[in-house]
């Protein structure tokens, strides 16, 4: 548990959904570090039934410190959505051999 001086890390995952089973795998790595309280994962699956998708998405993209996007040669996904979004560090994932 970090103290309180400490803020967990909120991580954006950016993929498309033919990216879906590598997300999970890759979430599935930073499963520890969300357990210690030392990260916040967020993606759209996580959008309630009924909700603004777009803004929360937006909300979530724009307070982000941490962008992954698991990336897979079956997916073109275009970046048009994190073109002038400022963020503290951005990482393109395309296997979990490369973490």
């Amino acid at each position: 548990m970090p103290n309180q001086s400490e803020r967990a890390i909120e991580v954006f995952f950016s993929y498309s959904h033919k990216d879906e089973a590598m997300r999970d795998e890759l979430a599935e790595h930073l499963a520890n570090l969300r357990r210690q309280e030392k990260i916040n994962d967020w993606h759209d699956r996580k959008i309630p039934a009924g909700g603004e998708w777009r803004n929360e998405i937006d909300g979530h993209l724009n307070s982000a410190d941490l962008i992954l996007r698991p990336s897979s040669r079956n997916s073109n996904r275009p970046m048009r959505r994190l073109r002038g979004v400022h963020w503290k560090e951005w990482i393109r994932v395309q296997t979990l051999n490369e973490l």
